[in-house]
């Protein structure tokens, strides 16, 4: 435990007698993240804590013993302390254009920070959520034949934190309690498609700047123009496509 690492409060620590002398008991963590048991006969205990969803147990090293084994014989047991890290979410989504190929498998990589590279597989519309620890995690996909990757795109809170050109993948770094969406959009090779991006230009300069948020949910329509009549005011205009922003701030059009 490090002196900035904060305690944390309503926890249940267990504690049983193995030799059957006392009740089982349990104390609640206060807002220090201190417990205490009080008045206890001599004999040894089981401590151990109950865990809560999306954490993890770091000490006592749960590879080795979850709970500690103690002896008390006449005098305190001290520093009997657990650690838990909060895990953090990466959820990768597919997107294929056009929809209609949604059933197309794509293969996918995560890398975790033990270097060991899971594989899953996603087809368009789906998506895959890994609770993870803090720390660096690279994910890639390997492009059938016949697709082209357009663009990875990873958001936090709904903000975008990354997007990259293909081939490459997507490298995130999260903390605890992070959750990171990455969307890996793919376009069928034999697609001709109109694609742009969706930015904030905040100094209004019309180029898109290092640090200018990408905007989703902007509606881009595509217009086929009709033949204008002789004298009419306006050129007709038959909107055959619509587009959404995503969070990258893209948007691809048929």
């Amino acid at each position: 435990e490090e002196y900035t690492e904060p305690g944390i409060a309503g926890w249940t620590i267990a504690l049983s007698d193995e030799n059957g002398g006392e009740e089982d008991k349990t104390a609640v963590t206060d807002a220090n993240g201190a417990y205490s048991f009080v008045d206890l006969e001599d004999s040894f205990y089981s401590v151990c804590e109950e865990n809560q969803p999306g954490w993890t147990q770091t000490a006592p090293d749960p590879n080795d013993n979850e709970c500690y084994e103690i002896e008390i014989s006449g005098d305190n047991q001290t520093n009997v302390d657990f650690g838990n890290v909060q895990k953090a979410q990466i959820v990768v989504r597919k997107e294929t254009y056009p929809e209609s190929e949604s059933g197309q498998e794509f293969d996918f990589n995560f890398v975790n920070d033990n270097g060991e590279t899971p594989k899953f597989v996603l087809s368009g519309g789906g998506e895959q959520t890994f609770n993870v620890l803090p720390g660096e995690y690279t994910i890639s996909e390997n492009v059938p034949d016949g697709w082209k990757l357009a663009n990875v795109a990873c958001e936090y809170d709904g903000d975008s934190v990354g997007e990259s050109a293909p081939p490459s993948g997507e490298t995130v770094s999260v903390d605890a309690g992070d959750t990171i969406k990455c969307t890996f959009t793919n376009i069928a090779s034999d697609l001709a498609v109109i694609t742009g991006h969706k930015w904030e230009d905040l100094d209004g300069d019309g180029e898109k700047d290092d640090g200018e948020p990408a905007r989703k949910d902007w509606t881009v329509a595509l217009g086929l123009v009709m033949p204008r009549d002789a004298g009419a005011p306006t050129i007709p205009i038959e909107i055959v496509a619509l587009s959404l922003t995503g969070a990258d701030g893209w948007y691809y059009l048929p």
